[in-house]
């Protein structure tokens, strides 16, 4: 669940930071965020019980955390192989690796 969040809040900051119209550092911080959900990710895999565990309304138990896990690595690839492209269009580079975050979370719940 600490996941979900922190890739909310990657989505968030990276829309956020889009407005400097600087492709590069969109890029870093989207990247940043991705690795730290990756490692909370981790966490949950090797913990089950951790941030909200109690909550029923995601179940982050069996292979959903390995897929979750899988998503935040490819999404991170993707971002890092369209960058050019990304910064063709600098007044949307943010926008785009926006909305391929909150696709992953969408794709993890």
């Amino acid at each position: 669940m600490l996941s979900i969040t922190l890739l909310f809040i990657t989505g968030l900051i990276g829309m956020f930071i889009a407005f400097l119209k600087k492709p590069a550092l969109t890029l870093a911080s989207v990247l940043v965020g991705l690795i730290i959900s990756a490692g909370a990710m981790y966490c949950e895999i090797s913990n089950p019980i951790g941030f909200l565990s109690s909550y029923g309304g995601v179940d982050m138990t069996g292979m959903v955390p390995y897929f979750g896990l899988t998503g935040i690595v490819f999404t991170a690839l993707l971002i890092i192989a369209g960058y050019e492209q990304f910064k063709i269009n600098e007044e949307h580079t943010g926008d785009y690796m926006a909305l391929m975050v909150f696709s992953l979370i969408g794709a993890i719940l």
